[in-house]
């Protein structure tokens, strides 16, 4: 690529390894406990897994919960391998012209039939579970309604009131993953304020 060239931060589904071949890339890290610092594009948005922020220009007024993600930067060189976990944001800018990077791919395992259910989820499951949230919820509703069901949800939310019958429906998914009831709350805000109610598309 040539220098200046920029991937915007986004995370993979998938373990990533990149692999320098030539030239010099910068690679800023957020780890997935950082996910509703990030801003997502909604899931059903063709930015899906990318972030709406600009890392070298951010708009905190829009987007302020990213001033206190916590970012990691590396430079990568000829030779050089960076391991990128799933879930972990990256954005990646190129330093020299005709740089050349490989990135290889490998799947996240899935559970075997002997899986059991762990008193607490991780990082990366609270991910998984803040997207198919939102997914189904999608699916419920239809694509095109899901920003006006988020809003409401949210403003029900501020009110607690929460024998809103999809309110109870979503926290029932998160009795599943044996989240205390008293984070339930929390973890909805976080995975849905700031995302909705505006133009997304100004932010590709």
């Amino acid at each position: 690529g040539t220098a200046g060239a920029t991937k915007p931060a986004h995370f993979d589904e998938q373990h990533n390894f990149l692999n320098q071949v030539r030239g010099y890339k910068l690679v800023v890290l957020f780890p997935q406990e950082d996910y509703p610092k990030m801003y997502p594009f909604p899931v059903t948005h063709p930015c899906d897994r990318c972030s709406m922020i600009d890392i070298k220009h951010p708009d905190l007024q829009r987007f302020p919960r990213f001033a206190e993600a916590s970012g990691y930067y590396t430079v990568l060189g000829p030779g050089d391998m960076l391991y990128i976990p799933y879930g972990w944001w990256h954005y990646c800018r190129t330093l020299t012209n005709l740089a050349a990077s490989i990135t290889f791919w490998a799947e996240v395992s899935s559970p075997g039939a002997n899986f059991v259910v762990p008193e607490r989820f991780g990082s990366d499951d609270l991910t998984r579970a803040r997207r198919n949230i939102e997914k189904m919820l999608a699916q419920d509703v239809g694509p095109p309604n899901l920003e006006n069901e988020v809003l409401r949800i949210l403003q029900q939310l501020e009110l607690r009131n929460l024998s809103d019958m999809r309110i109870v429906s979503l926290r029932k998914l998160l009795e599943v993953l044996k989240m205390p009831d008293s984070e339930h709350v929390r973890f909805l805000k976080d995975t849905f304020q700031g995302r909705f109610g505006f133009d997304q598309n100004k932010y590709v």
